[in-house]
């Protein structure tokens, strides 16, 4: 118990603040750390800029294997009943306030094969597998300067939390997240 499995370097993870960099200060309210953090993953994952991304985007769930409701429409939203279908329609509409283009971000009556779009499904990964890192230090934007919470998307540790009895633990330090058996 307590041995180290696998270390992950901060700086290989995807980070985001909760509160918005002082330099984001003008962008809408919807612009949250989790929709920053799915427009990371969204480009990592779909861009070549960086194989390493790239390649791990392939050992992720495709949409269709994805079960969350805000992944979901219509009849097939509809069917969970009131109490998961209204804040997953919450959640498209929160993501539609932001304006993207149709490509990541399809209409909702978009053809079943343009549906639900990249976006949303880098969204749906990030609400699945991020874990909270260490606070970090920020500059806000009225001027002062106080400390926030960190979000990461840990390349192969965001795996571990989909086992049902929470075999594992993360310990997140400034430097790397770390995952203990």
């Amino acid at each position: 118990a307590g041995d180290v499995l696998l270390a992950v370097p901060l700086d290989r993870c995807l980070v985001e603040t909760r509160d918005l960099p002082a330099a984001m200060k003008n962008a809408p309210a919807a612009l949250t750390w989790d929709v920053r953090l799915a427009l990371q993953l969204h480009d990592a994952i779909l861009t070549p800029d960086d194989p390493f991304w790239v390649e791990y985007g392939t050992l992720l769930p495709k949409v269709e294997e994805m079960g969350l409701p805000l992944l979901k429409r219509g009849a097939e939203l509809d069917v969970l009943g009131p109490e998961l279908a209204e804040p997953a329609r919450q959640q498209q509409q929160r993501l539609r306030e932001l304006d993207f283009p149709r490509e990541v971000l399809p209409a909702l009556d978009a053809p079943d094969d343009a549906w639900p779009g990249t976006l949303p499904w880098a969204w749906a990964l990030v609400r699945s597998r991020v874990f909270g890192a260490t606070a970090t230090s920020v500059n806000f934007d009225d001027g002062t300067s106080g400390t926030t919470d960190r979000f990461a998307f840990v390349p192969f540790v965001d795996m571990a939390n989909h086992h049902a009895e929470g075999s594992a633990v993360v310990d997140a330090g400034d430097f790397f997240i770390r995952q203990l058996v």
